[in-house]
């Protein structure tokens, strides 16, 4: 069957790229009606309470924003001002602003400001943090030495301060953020690694804090006041969205791990939680813990976002970052889809999955992991069958031969790398073949069997003869590590992909392996490239890497058919289903997707990982695809036929 006319493969990637997701559920993708409100550092951003404007504070001054117009209606606030952080009143009848050393209130309707607090804190240049109260006309503000302040502020009135010396205790909790309950009793105040919670009566601070294992950077809670979510001050390296209850102080769920994100906000709804780091905005669905919503953004407003926000109607998110104000206008967002593929799990490791591949059979799994364990465990009940190979040394791989009758694991034992090829029915090591030093990356059966290629950490790729266990030929890359390579179907080719980490370029060749010479280098990924495959007729190649873009190239013409769907982070492992009709792919931001290679549509997305996914195999009838990921965990997926 041919796969893919050109113009197919091309609309394919059209599609891809309109569908681009983050997350573990089918998800929809908001991108072109991103509006780039400021291109330069902006402090805050207020919605009024009806949703039809949003107030924009930057170094300019403060600027609103008509949402219907789409466009800036007036420079409410000189720049002469300076930074300022503002709130608007539940009543939409004033604007406070909290600047160095100074409150003000100011009359929506007039732009005239009626009351001011001078000269209260000690701010050393930190902006005030401001919050009002849901209900009248309550503010609250505080600063990083600790000070805390309620004011009641009216346009018929001045503000005066409520607590005794206008000081809600020395709580020294260098304020980061606050933010009331919806019932207007309770404040919340965000320190450096905690939140307390200040009882508006009688008057204190309750006995219990939620505690971080992080600097807060903001925090944001939920429209019923049940759930506490603190983002972090960093981006963390590994970590979630943990949720505290508020009324408790204690830890009660996590999305999903290794989140990157600095802002964080609910939707007044209640269906949505927002989180940004950089660029994207991905919106979470509360009721499953999965990321249903992408709202992208280009490379040119990409910036820092430190405060996120939603309309009264849920309808407009906007994000205020280092270099830009960003808003997105919503479409009416899906309902949550019911989970169409169903699947089982077991746990086969207490390290990341580095190989998988299923026997002859399609009952039968054998795993490798990054801890150098390898076994044979049943696919349907994850029972553990036999420890058929000893210990293979950090990192490890495996392989099985195209009639299943061999089997190839490598590691590294002894500081030394080694390839050891064993006969699967017996059991028994056929050859063991020691390297030097050089590191394993990767290895692969030709189609025919005869010979087995394998790759290391300097670029090299040898090939060993399968009937004597000597290397036949050996290919020298670019110096680079060569991190997959695969055989095409007539085992004519070999495609080897590879580069350094954090190198800004990747390489993906194609040696003739009659002649033993690069014929082609496949240039264009932006990073090093970390797996590669044919398709079943061989006429295209598939590679994906750290840049997270999966790519498609006509073998023939050696040049770039299409780019499919850009992944939110790392591709690690690419599978093409036997019949050659699907394509899978998966990597660090925990996503399976599963594209349709003989029609148009977008790829099918798999939920439930928890952790990044290092490898994927199709069961040799295609009707099983086994997942391993970097927690252990191992995933046997049940796909529609």
């Amino acid at each position: 069957m041919k796969f893919l006319a050109c113009r197919t493969i091309l609309a394919l990637g059209l599609l891809a790229i309109g569908s681009m997701t983050k997350g573990d559920a089918p998800p929809h993708v908001v991108s072109d009606v991103q509006v780039v409100l400021h291109r330069d550092y902006a402090t805050t951003a207020a919605f009024t309470p009806d949703g039809k404007r949003l107030f924009v504070s930057t170094d300019d001054g403060i600027f609103v924003w008509d949402i219907a117009a789409q466009r800036k209606t007036a420079d409410w606030l000189k720049p002469s001002e300076g930074r300022q952080n503002i709130v608007i009143s539940p009543d939409g009848q004033c604007l406070v602003t909290g600047g160095d050393d100074r409150i003000a209130a100011w009359d929506l309707a007039t732009a005239r400001q009626f009351t001011e607090l001078r000269e209260r804190f000690s701010s050393g240049g930190n902006l005030l943090k401001l919050a009002f109260a849901p209900r009248g006309q309550t503010v609250a503000a505080g600063n990083e030495d600790g000070s805390l302040f309620l004011w009641d502020v009216t346009p018929e009135k001045p503000a005066r301060p409520i607590a005794p010396d206008a000081r809600l205790g020395e709580s020294r909790l260098r304020v980061k953020d606050l933010a009331f309950f919806p019932d207007g009793r309770t404040l919340l105040v965000a320190g450096e690694q905690r939140v307390s919670f200040w009882d508006m009566e009688p008057g204190r601070f309750r006995d219990y804090q939620v505690r971080c294992p992080y600097h807060i950077g903001g925090i944001a809670l939920s429209p019923d006041g049940k759930t506490l979510v603190a983002a972090p001050g960093e981006t963390l390296l590994a970590g979630g969205i943990d949720f505290w209850d508020p009324s408790t102080g204690k830890l009660t769920r996590r999305f999903q791990r290794y989140v990157d994100y600095r802002a964080a906000a609910f939707s007044p709804d209640g269906r949505w939680l927002a989180t940004s780091d950089q660029g994207d905005v991905d919106l979470w669905d509360l009721s499953t813990g999965v990321k249903r919503v992408v709202l992208t953004s280009d490379r040119q407003t990409a910036s820092y976002v430190h405060r996120l926000l939603f309309s009264s109607d849920s309808g407009n998110v906007c994000a205020v970052g280092s270099d830009s104000v960003r808003l997105w206008i919503l479409p009416q967002l899906p309902e949550v889809p019911s989970p169409e593929t169903s699947h089982r799990s077991f746990v086969a490791a207490r390290a990341a999955i580095r190989g998988l591949v299923f026997d002859a059979d399609g009952t039968t799994l054998l795993i490798a992991s990054s801890d150098g364990k390898c076994g044979c465990w049943k696919a349907a009940t994850g029972e553990l069958l036999e420890a058929a190979f000893p210990d293979l040394g950090e990192p490890a791989g495996i392989a099985i031969s195209p009639n299943a009758a061999e089997v190839a694991t490598w590691g590294r034992r002894g500081g030394r790398a080694v390839v050891q090829v064993w006969d699967r029915k017996a059991g028994a090591l056929r050859f063991s073949l020691p390297r030097p030093a050089n590191e394993v990356l990767s290895a692969a059966f030709r189609p025919d069997g005869q010979q087995l290629a394998f790759s290391t950490d300097e670029g090299e790729i040898a090939l060993l003869d399968m009937v004597t266990g000597k290397p036949a030929v050996t290919l020298q890359s670019q110096g680079s590590e060569i991190w997959a390579v695969a055989f095409s179907p007539n085992g004519e080719l070999l495609a080897s992909a590879g580069g350094r980490l954090g190198r800004s370029e990747g390489s993906l060749s194609l040696w003739d392996l009659k002649r033993s010479v690069r014929v082609g280098d496949l240039a264009g990924h932006a990073g090093p490239v970390f797996c590669t495959a044919f398709s079943q007729s061989g006429e295209y190649l598939f590679s994906a890497g750290a840049e997270g873009l999966i790519r498609v190239w006509d073998v023939a013409r050696r040049d770039l058919r299409v780019d499919l769907e850009r992944h939110r982070r790392a591709v690690f492992a690419l599978a093409v289903r036997s019949d050659g009709l699907q394509l899978a792919s998966a990597g660090a931001d925990h996503v399976i997707r599963l594209w349709a290679l003989d029609r148009i549509a977008p790829p099918t997305l798999l939920s439930g990982n928890h952790d990044q996914v290092e490898s994927l195999a199709y069961s040799p009838d295609g009707k099983l695809l086994a997942s391993g990921n970097a927690d252990g965990a191992v995933k046997i997926w049940e796909l529609p036929q």
